[in-house]
C-alpha cells in the first residue's frame, strides 16, 4: 500500500461529473464505506473466503480473483463457485474465521482517525454504510475508538441463513435512518460509486483500497483521492 501514498501522485483528481461541483463543498453529512475505505481488511476477507471454500470441500481460488469480487454481497461471491445449497454453509465458515482473525488481518488506513476527528469537530454528521455485518463493523470501530464519532453504523444482518445486503440497499437504508440536507458517500469500489449514483448522491472514491484506480476513474466519481486526509480539501 505504500506506493499509493507516494508524493508524486496527484492526491485529488477530477473527472466529468453528473452535476457541476466546485472543488470544495459544504456537506453536512458524510457516509463512509468500511472495507477498503476506513480499514484495510482485504487479507481477512480473501483468506476467510478461501477458508470457507476448502472447509466445504471446494477448491481454493487465486487471491487476486477473490480480491476483485470484494464489495459484492458474500452470497453472490460464493454462488460463483458453489451450488446454491452450499452457500449458507460457506457463509457460516467464512464468518467464523473472519471474526476470529478480524483484528490480526486488518488495520486502519493512514490518516483515517485524525481526519474523522477533524470532520466531527467541523460539525459534520458521520455515518457508516457497509455490506459487512453490522456486528463486525461495530467491533472494528470500537477497537480503534471510533464508535463515538459516528451518528449511524448501518450494515448487514448477522443472522444465520441471511446473506449480506447489496450496497445499493444498504445505502438506501442508511439514508432513511439519518437526517441530512446535503450528503456525500465515500467508498473504494465500483459498487460504491454505483450505489451512490443510484441514490442520487455525489461520491468521493478512494483509490488506495480494493478498487483499481483506472476502473474507478472510468466510473466517473465526483472526486477521486489517493489519501483519506485529502477529504479535508473537499469538505468545508
Amino acid at each position: 500500500m505504500g506506493s499509493i501514498f507516494a508524493k508524486e501522485k496527484q492526491a485529488v483528481m477530477h473527472y466529468p461529473k453528473r452535476r457541476k461541483l466546485m472543488k470544495r463543498q459544504e456537506f453536512d453529512t458524510l457516509i463512509f464505506d468500511l472495507d477498503g475505505t476506513l480499514f484495510d481488511t482485504e487479507k481477512n476477507i480473501v483468506n476467510s473466503f478461501n477458508h470457507a471454500l476448502v472447509k466445504n470441500g471446494f477448491k481454493k481460488r487465486p487471491y487476486s480473483e477473490v480480491q476483485q469480487l470484494i464489495g459484492t454481497p458474500l452470497q453472490d461471491m460464493f454462488k460463483l463457485y458453489v451450488p446454491a445449497e452450499k452457500i449458507d454453509a460457506c457463509i457460516s465458515k467464512h464468518r467464523e474465521r473472519q471474526i476470529r482473525m478480524l483484528f490480526k488481518e486488518s488495520s486502519i488506513f493512514p490518516g483515517v482517525k485524525s481526519t474523522l476527528k477533524k470532520l466531527k469537530a467541523m460539525g459534520k454528521n458521520l455515518s457508516v454504510a457497509t455490506t459487512k455485518p453490522e456486528f463486525f463493523a461495530r467491533k472494528m470501530l470500537y477497537r480503534h475508538s471510533l464508535t463515538g464519532l459516528f451518528d449511524l453504523i448501518h450494515g448487514s444482518s448477522i443472522k444465520k441463513g441471511v446473506g449480506e445486503t447489496p450496497k445499493d440497499q444498504i445505502l438506501t437504508g442508511a439514508l432513511k435512518r439519518i437526517k441530512y440536507q446535503k450528503a456525500v458517500y465515500i467508498g473504494d469500489t465500483l459498487y460504491d460509486i454505483k450505489a451512490a449514483k443510484n441514490n442520487d448522491l455525489p461520491v468521493i472514491a478512494v483509490d488506495y483500497g480494493i478498487g483499481r484506480k483506472k476502473d474507478l476513474k472510468d466510473a466517473k466519481p465526483d472526486w477521486l483521492i489517493s489519501d483519506f486526509r485529502k477529504l479535508l480539501d473537499i469538505i468545508q
